[in-house]
């Protein structure tokens, strides 16, 4: 995969993050729930649960980020200006 960590910052809003995650985890089984945040700030924080539970852990070596309950959550910082 191209470099994430970029693509990831080019992501501005809840659609961008799904078509961004639809892509990635679809071998994995897809996203079953996407919930996204954004501070005052323009941040972006993204609670993921994918369809198959146990394919969570796969994402760490795509995506930086941590658990929460059953989501595995990731930032976004804005891009500055």
């Amino acid at each position: 995969m191209d470099n994430v960590e970029e693509r990831l910052r080019g992501l501005k809003n809840a659609d961008d993050v799904r078509r961004f995650l639809d892509e990635v985890c679809e071998p994995w089984g897809g996203v079953s729930k996407l919930d996204v945040v954004t501070d005052k700030w323009g941040n972006l924080t993204c609670f993921v649960d994918l369809v198959v539970a146990e394919n969570t852990t796969r994402f760490y070596s795509v995506i930086k980020g941590t658990s929460y309950g059953n989501s595995f959550v990731f930032r976004i910082p804005a891009k500055e200006s």
